[in-house]
């Protein structure tokens, strides 16, 4: 049960702060959208840690104990407290544009 909270409840945490800062009204769609975007974030910037830090218990779920997954659950309120910061900042700076033409046939010559 822990593991659950450890992995999926800190992304509750980003979206409720990525809400107050966009002040937008968002659909049910865009909640699960979000939710599903910030779990991943979140997980990938904490597992990217660990793996950084060289901690050899993320190969071993099954050995893990109750202080690693403290420590989990610290770095993912941490990382989900920051994430929507960032993903703000990407929003409103960064712009794609996606331009089609359509391409001329070549005449035949005759």
């Amino acid at each position: 049960m822990l593991e659950f909270i450890c992995y999926f409840m800190p992304s509750f945490i980003s979206l409720k702060i990525y809400n107050y800062l966009n002040k937008k009204e968002f659909k049910v769609k865009d909640y699960f959208i979000y939710y599903g975007i910030f779990t991943v974030l979140n997980n990938i910037i904490v597992l990217s840690i660990i793996c950084f830090k060289n901690y050899n218990e993320i190969l071993y779920f099954d050995r893990v104990g109750i202080t690693y997954l403290f420590k989990y659950l610290i770095m993912m309120i941490v990382s989900s407290i920051i994430t929507p910061f960032i993903v703000s900042i990407i929003e409103s700076n960064v712009k794609f544009r996606l331009e089609v033409k359509k391409s001329e046939k070549p005449k035949k010559n005759k």
